[in-house]
């Protein structure tokens, strides 16, 4: 019966990159929270600890890093490499098996002794943007604090989905990407220290707008509520890191308005633009922005990964008021 650990060794520069790298690292299955912070907390680690293996134990874990939702384009290009050394500490005496069991083939949950956080963090706000996602605040918690955990559900006061590390230490916001159109969730935050979690905020409910989507947001695990401290390890082998595309639909984000173009310029070469009254073709180039618009909430991607495409409303507007102003060009020309 020995205990297992893991020791981080950094093999590429420092950088700020580590900074907006948020790990976490949980027990598969069991789902609970062995560790998490950023990338600069899990190289502070001299050894992490993967708990306390008895002969032929096995367990597994999900070791999972992602990028903080406000980090911008100063990021890119950087990288930050380092080696992992899992190995076994000292011979321990046979642990004693927890209730509900949750280690795995005889393998124990290691013992955590961070402090937990000082109090709760209070969401302030939960507002749905359109495209099947919903931005949420909150303020600080008390520290100590390296993580804060994101739960919802779809039942208050039942929390189905859970995200581990939505960001580190001063994280005040969260935007959940894929949610489904229709549907009206129930959220809370919570933060924690290193493998202990401190109390849940209040609820906050938001219905999301979008198309109808199947299975758990972007980021989001079942059962991961964090309601277990453990003691912990390590980060990542799968980085998510999403792109300009929409990420929930087959077409990019700029081809409605490439469509929309091109029914406006239909509508004033074969809608015969000198002889159509004004209100007419108002009411033409109106309905055809308006659906382009409903087209793309309904079953475009989420914009918060894309500058231009979280301004899709705004472009869509210009292009209307362009096209109206070029009508009224050719009315006047005609008229003179």
């Amino acid at each position: 019966t020995k205990e297992m650990s893991i020791g981080p060794d950094r093999t590429s520069a420092v950088n700020i990159l580590e900074n907006v790298i948020q790990v976490s690292i949980i027990t598969d299955p069991g789902e609970l929270v062995i560790w998490a912070g950023n990338l600069n907390n899990f190289y502070s680690q001299t050894s992490i600890s993967m708990g306390i293996f008895s002969s032929g134990a096995d367990q597994n874990y999900k070791i999972t890093a992602s990028m903080d939702s406000g980090a911008d384009n100063v990021y890119q290009g950087l990288e930050s490499k380092f080696d992992l050394t899992l190995g076994f500490w000292e011979t321990v005496s046979t642990p004693t098996p927890t209730a509900g069991g949750s280690g795995v083939g005889g393998a124990s949950p290691p013992v955590c002794t961070d402090t937990a956080p000082g109090g709760a963090p209070v969401l302030l706000n939960a507002i749905a943007n359109g495209g099947g996602s919903v931005t949420l605040t909150w303020t600080p918690a008390l520290d100590p604090v390296t993580y804060y955990l994101l739960t919802y559900g779809t039942t208050s006061g039942a929390q189905t989905y859970g995200n581990p590390n939505v960001g580190g230490h001063g994280t005040t916001s969260y935007t959940v990407n894929g949610l489904s159109g229709g549907t009206t969730y129930y959220f809370r935050v919570r933060a924690g220290n290193g493998c202990t979690p401190g109390p849940y905020s209040n609820e906050l409910t938001a219905t999301a707008v979008g198309r109808v989507l199947a299975g758990p947001a972007v980021g989001f695990i079942p059962g991961v509520l964090g309601t277990t401290a453990q003691s912990g390890v390590t980060p990542s082998t799968t980085v998510q890191v999403l792109g300009t595309e929409c990420v929930k639909n087959k077409f990019p984000w700029w081809m409605f308005l490439v469509l929309e173009i091109i029914a406006i310029l239909l509508v004033l070469r074969r809608g015969k633009i000198n002889k159509w009254s004004v209100r007419k073709l108002m009411l033409w180039l109106i309905a055809i922005a308006t659906l382009s618009q409903v087209a793309h909430e309904l079953t475009g991607c989420n914009c918060i990964t894309s500058f231009w495409c979280s301004k899709y409303l705004l472009i869509n507007l210009v292009i209307l008021l362009f096209s109206t102003a070029y009508t009224r060009y050719r009315l006047s020309k005609k008229n003179r």
